[in-house]
């Protein structure tokens, strides 16, 4: 009999222990997968960074190609150059928008030349050379750098010979070489590096982030730790609960007695497995609900019962018997509407019966509450916090798999590269409050223009992609359109009174004409790049084989 007496509290001790196991098990992963996410998405905003710096960087230099060729087709000009007319050229130098440096035939060199600059040269006939500088310092830097970038504490280097020669002044003369433009741990800095074209020494430009500011899920951490030793706490509780209400209800003889087909256990091990075992194995509330259910009839002794959350039933076992009230218990939910109803048998609960399922109510509120917030913990690692849609690393696990599922069906797979246009001019205008406005809006677009089985997720700064499963070229092309259409009629309330438009560039690629992940986003990115070359506001498609 003592060994019989002590088989409830070795199992309910055994469930806890292999319970505790599992949860320190998930936290541990989930852990581990939001460090890789913080460091990703530093990545990612880095690249943006990097990317949209780099563009300012090239226009600049083709303005000053522009200027120079605009110069040297000016008759005026031309004639400054034959007569070494010195008044006119050094006019000319003084007022162009970059350095200038215009030659003679004869050697006469009016204007300034700068050593550490890329430059462009254009011959002016017989009479002489025009060449424009744009100059490689930190005045460059601060023309290119987008102010939302240096809000987030991400700050831009000139790097040369593995050392940073232009920058912020902590920075000069640091040693620091520059990971490719998809990023890495450098010293004290997440970086990313991509080569400067044309300068007249190997020169990058980098992208620092400190890596202080890299890992943002703390918080994300905290939650996840904190539901789980809930979880875990609520297990041993009810584990040790269940093994007292046990003991004393053999003590007194009593058996529980249930109607139907079915035979209640006589000591309630099973239902404590049960309850060990239901707890242990998901973290969903609706999957956990039908548990709870059945756990709390064969505890209890009731004869059926029913959960419902206002007027909505959630599940549902058995029937009731007689005119007797169930026995109703509240398990939480929104405004405390999820209830827990329970058939008494024919003679009616006992004191202990109710008893225990109150404390079952109680730790199942408890436990669905967990099971939500792990849910919710689990989306945010998966979600871009400002729009809520997709982050980079969410949307590239999903195209690698939507592209196997193509490949196995022979089925098209497109995708969409979006990018607004001129947003860092939203930015500098109306400040950064309403650049997330703009950003959300156009998360609100994808949300009412996509289909369930879309895709749309925010891959850095004001890059977004989308993802249209089963749809070709023509397909792609259309829900671009639309896309882009419905953008550009919104009108946004701007801080200042009035209204603010924008729109957007997208480049689209599908497959099979590309046929891996990295070709797809080099083809779409491409088609985005002729789309903002030829105007913004369109579609671009991207080449067919």
């Amino acid at each position: 009999m003592a060994a019989r007496s002590r088989r409830p509290a070795v199992k309910a001790a055994v469930v806890a222990a292999l319970v505790a196991i599992a949860v320190l098990g998930v936290v541990y992963a989930v852990d581990r997968a939001l460090g890789e996410n913080g460091a990703e998405q530093a990545d990612a905003k880095l690249a943006a960074a990097l990317h949209a710096s780099s563009g300012a960087l090239d226009a600049r230099v083709a303005r000053a190609s522009a200027d120079a060729e605009r110069l040297a087709r000016s008759r005026a000009v031309q004639r400054a150059l034959a007569t070494r007319d010195r008044r006119r050229l050094a006019e000319v130098a003084r007022t162009a928008r970059e350095p200038m440096l215009l030659q003679t035939r004869g050697r006469l060199a009016l204007g300034r030349r700068v050593a550490n600059a890329v430059r462009r040269s254009v011959t002016v006939g017989h009479v002489g050379e025009i060449t424009a500088f744009v100059p490689l310092d930190e005045q460059l830097l601060r023309g290119i750098e987008r102010q939302a970038d240096a809000n987030s504490g991400i700050v831009l280097v000139l790097v040369r010979g593995g050392r940073v020669f232009a920058g912020p002044p902590e920075l000069q003369g640091e040693r620091l070489a520059l990971p490719g433009i998809s990023g890495g741990n450098e010293g004290r800095y997440r970086a990313a590096g991509t080569q400067i074209v044309d300068s007249p020494q190997p020169t990058e430009l980098g992208a620092l982030l400190p890596n202080r500011l890299v890992d943002s899920s703390g918080t994300h951490r905290r939650r996840i730790l904190l539901a789980a030793i809930g979880t875990l706490a609520t297990l041993l509780l009810l584990a040790a609960a269940l093994s007292e209400l046990l003991r004393r209800r053999r003590g007194r003889g009593e058996r529980r007695r249930s109607l139907g087909p079915r035979s209640a256990p006589t000591d309630g091990r099973d239902a404590l497995a049960l309850v060990g075992d239901a707890l242990a194995a998901t973290h969903d509330p609706e999957a956990l609900l039908p548990v709870i259910l059945g756990v709390a009839i064969e505890a209890t002794g009731a004869v059926g019962g029913r959960l419902v959350e206002g007027t909505r039933e959630l599940a549902v076992r058995g029937r009731p018997v007689g005119e007797a009230e169930p026995l109703s218990l509240s398990l939480g939910g929104t405004d405390d509407h999820r209830r827990l109803y329970l058939y008494p048998p024919l003679r009616g609960f006992t004191e202990e019966s109710q008893e225990l399922a109150g404390w079952l109510a109680t730790q199942a509120s408890i436990a669905l509450e967990n099971a939500h917030l792990h849910g919710l913990v689990k989306a945010q690692a998966v979600t871009d916090e400002l729009t809520g849609l997709s982050n980079r690393r969410r949307f590239m696990e999903v195209l690698t798999l939507e592209l196997k599922r193509s490949e196995r069906f022979e089925s098209p797979l497109g995708l969409l590269l979006v990018d607004l246009d001129d947003f860092k001019l939203v930015n500098d205008r109306f400040g950064h409050h309403t650049g997330d406005q703009v950003l959300r809006a156009l998360s609100d677009v994808f949300r009412a223009g996509l289909r369930d089985v879309d895709l749309a997720g925010r891959i850095g700064g004001e890059e977004f992609a989308v993802l249209l499963p089963e749809t070709d070229e023509t397909g792609a092309a259309g829900v671009a359109g639309r896309l882009r259409g419905a953008l550009a009629a919104l009108e946004l309330d701007a801080p200042e009174g009035g209204s603010l438009s924008v729109t957007a560039s997208f480049g689209v690629a599908v497959y099979p004409e590309a046929q891996s992940s990295d070709e797809l986003l080099t083809l779409a990115d491409a088609a985005l790049y002729r789309a903002k070359a030829e105007g913004k506001n369109r579609v671009v498609l991207a080449p067919t084989r």
